[in-house]
């Protein structure tokens, strides 16, 4: 008989925790692109 195993993964973006679903995936991707949009083109990151 197979065995069940749970696994759960934690999602980090930027020191914060995402809840594990595509609508806060992408919400926090969108944000963070939208940050890095607006830095100066000479900026170091």
């Amino acid at each position: 008989m197979a065995k069940e195993v749970n696994k759960r993964v934690n999602i980090w973006l930027n020191q914060q925790g995402i809840d594990n679903n595509l609508k806060s995936i992408r919400a926090a991707i969108t944000k963070t692109a939208n940050e890095l949009n607006k830095l100066p083109i000479d900026s170091e990151l």
